[in-house]
């Protein structure tokens, strides 16, 4: 077989392997009876910068796949073949103890339910946004409250309806008094990232 037709069949099985992986997805909130309301619903999207979810230059914009979500609620998330649901319980802001040096926290406690058919492997990207756009990542508390102990794990294989719940936490400012949560959820063959938003306020 002669070059150029060794270049055809790789191109035509790049734009085959894109159209399979690119999806589509949405996510709704759930009542008790388990039924769903205020969809919002992503749009097929190219490859590109996904790759890379750690670098954020600002807030997703109001106009990206974002759901304003609020504490306690469940929300469920049908999206590129994986089905589960996902319930921010409960979020602190916290400090550590340690006598010379003060740590702080926001501390967020998530419970995350495979409602699926098939076993799915959890990859958990969760991190705040102030209102400057600066972005403060998950990381290990130290020196906190035995109350958090409970940590939620980063990646997880859950079984059909198993879940996974703990606290993770978020070294942020002294100053913070009020960040928006992020939870995202998208995959490699997405540039457009799909979100569930909380806005976090400290009660002074």
């Amino acid at each position: 077989m002669n070059k150029p037709m060794y270049l055809m069949l790789f191109v035509v099985g790049a734009f085959l392997l894109l159209g399979c992986c690119s999806a589509t997805g949405k996510v709704s909130e759930s009542n008790p009876s388990g039924n769903t309301a205020a969809t919002s619903t992503s749009s097929p999207s190219s490859p590109a910068e996904s790759a890379k979810p750690n670098v954020v230059s600002a807030p997703p914009a109001q106009s990206a796949n974002v759901e304003n979500a609020k504490i306690g609620k469940m929300y469920t998330i049908d999206y590129s073949g994986s089905k589960y649901e996902v319930t921010l319980l409960n979020a602190e802001f916290a400090h550590s103890t340690g006598y010379f040096d003060k740590t702080n926290y926001l501390m967020a406690n998530f419970e995350i339910k495979n409602i699926g058919d098939e076993s799915q492997f959890v990859s958990l990207e969760i991190y705040a946004l102030d209102s400057t756009g600066e972005k403060y990542d998950n990381t290990i508390a130290f020196g906190v409250s035995d109350k958090y102990s409970k940590t939620l794990d980063w990646l997880k294989k859950l079984p059909p309806g198993t879940k996974t719940s703990g606290w993770t936490a978020i070294e942020i400012s002294e100053n913070i008094t009020s960040l928006d949560l992020f939870f995202e959820y998208t995959n490699y063959f997405s540039s457009k990232p799909n979100y569930i938003k909380w806005v976090i306020t400290k009660n002074e």
